[in-house]
């Protein structure tokens, strides 16, 4: 599969970032016993949930606990382990130009 056909068909954007298509709440690529793709998810999953904008305050962080029931579950990460994590830069390619799919009208 193309890199093109895989971003229109798994991809959106938003705030001009490729980011995967959700089905409902979840990840297109979550099923019945969890994430379908877990070997080679993107960095963007990988890093989850310790991305910026959750570790922003207690509050946000409280927010995504109770999204996400896997939180808690598995490792305990230090502070330094997640410094780590969530300054990670993304090592996904940023997809085709958003215009080269779908052109302005």
């Amino acid at each position: 599969m193309s890199v093109s056909s895989f971003t229109e068909t798994y991809m959106d954007l938003h705030k001009g970032e490729y980011v995967f298509k959700n089905d409902g709440d979840n990840c297109i690529f979550y099923g019945e016993n969890g994430c379908t793709i877990y070997e080679a998810r993107p960095t963007q999953c990988r890093t989850f949930p310790f991305w910026k904008a959750n570790l922003k305050s207690q509050y946000r962080w409280k927010l995504i606990v109770e999204e996400c029931e896997g939180i808690g579950q598995g490792k305990l990460f230090d502070s330094e382990e997640i410094d780590a994590i969530k300054n990670q830069t993304s090592q996904t390619p940023p997809g085709p130009d958003p215009e080269s799919i779908n052109p302005p009208e």
